[in-house]
């Protein structure tokens, strides 16, 4: 027998969701201490809820501002890779300009050394091919042939 399928709650995450949330403890919080004559049994509940409301809001200021740090140090980072490209660039050559960008000595610095390009020889003295005499236009007959025709 199948079982009965339980609704699944909406997928809804991220800081938005998380803001909703908190807004709605804000709401139900502050009304309920416009409240509180009526329900007294409720005091310490409230006290407890909205420290943890504080406290949720008070890691969400630390979340945003460790992501703006985190984005900082990211460009930071990036900026650093690419002015060690540029550096890395200009050491590299130097130093194909000390060994030649051929030299296998470029290995040891980590650097691939230039494919070598072998020129091929040209052709030897470019020479018009042999012209092969004309054909005659009369078929000429094998000799033994002519030889039968003839007796």
């Amino acid at each position: 027998m199948a079982q009965p399928q339980t609704p699944r709650p909406p997928k809804q995450t991220g800081i938005k969701t998380l803001n909703n949330q908190v807004n709605t403890w804000v709401k139900l919080a502050t009304h309920v201490r416009a409240n509180l004559t009526d329900m007294p049994q409720a005091g310490d509940d409230l006290a407890a809820f909205e420290q943890a409301v504080a406290h949720v809001q008070d890691m969400g200021n630390q979340e945003q501002a460790f992501t703006a740090q985190l984005r900082a140090a990211k460009g930071s980072r990036i900026q650093g890779v690419l002015d060690g490209i540029k550096l890395r660039n200009r050491l590299a050559a130097h130093v194909a300009a000390k060994y030649g960008p051929e030299n296998e000595k470029l290995l040891e610095f980590g650097l691939r050394p230039r494919n070598r390009r072998f020129r091929r020889k040209p052709p030897a003295a470019a020479q018009p091919p042999a012209v092969q005499p004309a054909s005659p236009t009369t078929p000429v007959a094998p000799a033994g042939a002519a030889a039968n025709s003839q007796q």
